[in-house]
């Protein structure tokens, strides 16, 4: 089951992708106001979305539905940077050095280093080391 945030009637709403389809969870709207909401209610609510979409008739086509970002605010970004040859040689072409290892970077809400990788930041860039890589 795919579950998306996407736009109707100026409104966020959640929703699950049936083929080519999305159908709304508009049923659930005040159990689960949030994507959020309904990720910090685990299985139980999703049970729950997977029974409201085969009871609910009304569908949006996917190609014409605005699709939001899925999770409102979530509470940490990762991130793996340059972990693949064409990355690092876009990297290079920005004055960055080829790395030895793979970075992993972490962004979380609050941060107060808002640098990105265009200022010569990495948000918070650690190392992953070799034993866990596999």
């Amino acid at each position: 089951m795919k579950l998306v945030r996407f736009e109707r009637g100026g409104a966020a709403q959640l929703g699950v992708v049936d083929g080519s389809d999305v159908v709304p969870l508009e049923k659930l709207k005040d159990e689960f106001p949030t994507m959020l909401s309904l990720i910090a209610e685990g299985d139980a609510a999703l049970a729950k979305a997977r029974v409201c979409a085969q009871e609910t008739d009304d569908r949006v086509p996917l190609n014409s539905a605005r699709l939001l970002a899925p999770v409102e605010r979530p509470g940490k970004f990762l991130a793996i940077g340059m972990n693949f040859r064409k990355h690092a040689e876009e990297g290079a072409a920005l004055g960055f050095e080829k790395p030895k290892q793979q970075f992993v970077n972490r962004r979380a809400n609050g941060d107060r280093d808002r640098r990105s990788i265009g200022d010569r930041g990495l948000m918070r860039a650690y190392a992953v080391p070799e034993w866990r890589r596999a």
